[in-house]
């Protein structure tokens, strides 16, 4: 049964139209993944659907009335959450959800904690609301941004078990692979429905890409033959009127004396031959389609130096507390010149915090740190809403000098704005297209340290390759707060990992790391007896963030450990 009903809706922003003529039905329990590049108008269809901007054409029809709608993250202010927690219809659902997400919930939630809750954390306690409410539509908007992987896997299994509807936009692979059944491509303003996950739709798109090419290509083939073919019998009824004159008349002359010699007829024929197959041509160029469009290649690169002093940043016995929430506590390491370092752990550990001391936005409790003379950095938080948003991005250029403003255009460009974006206002902007203005300022610079808050958060699948290539060639050293697993096994040699109020530095990347854990984890198994292998199963079982897939490889590894005890117990009695 169809609950969401769109009918012809159309969106025009800046005399741009972002939404064209969109008919769409959407059925009870379908779980949908919404996708297209950043400013295609993911965002704008679901506030369309929600209400809260109007189409400019078109009607919206809602069957069922009870929506839970996760903004972005960082659309979110202190107020809001104030009132959740102020809100007392169904505390007792909220609060287990709230444990299952494994937030802290022993300090006070005023509205000065509010501020400084991460971008993961305030995802979370939203989603925890939401879903406490039991809605009866999800409309999801980028809901695995700044989210730790574990929340991740908890939110994917929540959403496997939903027997609602779901309309989720994002560009994480992972999550559509993981929750849907079905794909809303939106291009050029046009919305086009793919079955499957991403995986599928992607497939789906590159089959179709390939065709159409091929078509293209067959049709401009027969059209250059049939053009060559044309021209060859121009050239010989041309060649038959001048035999035709050195005969005793031309084409002419025969259709007043009514006679025809042999070479008048020929060219005639000739004539005649080109004339129908002009003719046929224009029949078929009718049909033809148009020559596909072809992805634009995204491309950019960091400027940068690499620093020739060994250590960038020295933290020698540094703790800090919140009021009474101890973050960290005598943690000591070094950022050293040309390393690229990840910061691993789950929302509110301490990361972003972490930055803000190096910035010096944030005061230490306790301890030191130490930074070279030398150090030149440049930083990029997760927050979009740091631009100035009522200049165009022609106005934010004008800010350069010269050469700089050029460098920074030219890069807009390879990240897939077009010209006459750069007369747009940055509030007009998608949070994707944001992002890229942010990445385009630190390009323009000259550095040895990159310090880089989510940068993924918001950016369409082109452009986090790209990031991730551009950040591989860079120089100098990287300090990276990310819950991409993708973006931290290309670009990681050195990790740092917050865990039980401690910061950890491994040697490798992320990939050496999660190999480490790996298998320090089967020798921890193989070590237990069989009683406290299958205990620790059941506990690991018991976790609500466990995915159906962890269960059943969990469930495996337990029947086996039964049939292992089993023969042993057999073996004994005999």
């Amino acid at each position: 049964m169809s609950i969401i009903k769109l009918n012809d809706i159309t969106k025009i922003y800046n005399e741009v139209e972002v939404l064209k003529s969109v008919n769409l039905d959407i059925n009870e329990g379908e779980h949908i993944g919404i996708v297209g590049k950043n400013g295609s108008g993911k965002s704008t269809l679901i506030k369309i659907i929600m209400g809260l901007e109007d189409p400019d054409k078109g009607k919206v029809q809602i069957l069922q009335k009870n929506i839970g709608y996760l903004k972005q993250a960082t659309e979110y202010n202190a107020s809001e959450f104030i009132n959740i927690f102020n809100e007392k219809s169904k505390a007792s659902e909220f609060l287990k959800l709230f444990k299952e997400l494994k937030i802290d919930n022993s300090v006070d939630f005023s509205e000065e904690r509010m501020k400084n809750l991460s971008g993961g954390e305030k995802t979370k306690l939203i989603l925890s609301y939401i879903l406490s409410q039991n809605p009866e539509i999800l409309l999801l908007d980028e809901p695995t941004n700044h989210v730790d992987i574990e929340s991740i896997e908890w939110l994917i299994n929540k959403i496997k078990n939903f027997n609602g509807t779901v309309l989720a936009v994002s560009h994480d692979r992972y999550f559509l692979n993981n929750i849907v059944d079905k794909i809303i491509e939106i291009e050029d303003g046009k919305v086009t429905i793919y079955y499957g996950n991403y995986d599928e739709y992607h497939n789906q798109k590159e089959t179709e890409k390939a065709q159409l090419m091929l078509k293209y290509e067959n049709q401009q083939k027969q059209d250059k033959k049939i053009q060559k073919e044309i021209m060859q019998l121009k050239n010989w009824s041309e060649k038959g009127e001048k035999e035709a004159g050195r005969q005793g008349g031309s084409l002419s002359d025969a259709k007043v004396k009514g006679v025809k010699t042999n070479a008048q007829r020929k060219a005639a024929k000739a004539a005649k031959s080109a004339e129908s197959k002009k003719n046929r041509l224009e029949q078929m160029r009718e049909d033809y389609i148009a020559k596909p469009k072809e992805e634009k290649q995204v491309k950019f690169s960091f400027n940068g130096f690499s620093n020739g002093h060994k250590s960038l940043i020295n933290f020698n016995e540094v703790s800090k507390n919140f009021g009474l929430k101890k973050l960290f506590e005598n943690v000591s390491f070094s950022i050293n010149s040309g390393e690229k370092i990840g910061l691993i752990g789950p929302n509110g550990c301490g990361k972003t915090t972490l930055i803000n001391m190096i910035l010096g936005k944030e005061i230490i409790t306790s301890g030191e740190i130490w930074k070279t003379p030398s150090l030149k950095f440049a930083y990029m938080s997760q927050d979009v809403f740091d631009l100035e948003n009522k200049k165009t991005i022609m106005e934010l250029a004008n800010s350069f000098d010269y050469n700089t403003k050029q460098l920074f255009l030219t890069n807009l460009v390879n990240m897939g704005f077009n010209r006459e974006q750069f007369k747009t206002k940055i509030n007009n902007l998608s949070l994707g297209e944001r992002m890229r203005i942010k990445l385009a300022q630190i390009i323009v610079g000259d550095y040895n340290l990159l310090i880089l808050d989510e940068p993924t958060n918001h950016l369409d699948l082109a452009n986090k390759i790209e990031l991730e290539n551009a950040l591989k060639r860079f120089p100098g050293s990287i300090l990276i707060a990310s819950h991409d697993q993708f973006l931290l096994k290309e670009v990681t040699n050195k990790i740092l990992v917050f865990n039980n109020k401690k910061i950890i530095r491994y040697e490798g990347g992320y990939q050496e790391y999660k190999e480490r854990e790996n298998n320090l984890n089967n020798n921890l198994n193989q070590n237990l007896s069989i009683s406290d292998q299958l205990r620790l199963i059941e506990e690991k079982m018991a976790d609500p963030t466990k995915t159906e897939n962890e269960i059943q490889e969990l469930l495996n590894s337990y029947y086996e450990l039964l049939d292992l005890n089993d023969k042993i117990k057999l073996k004994r009695t005999r």
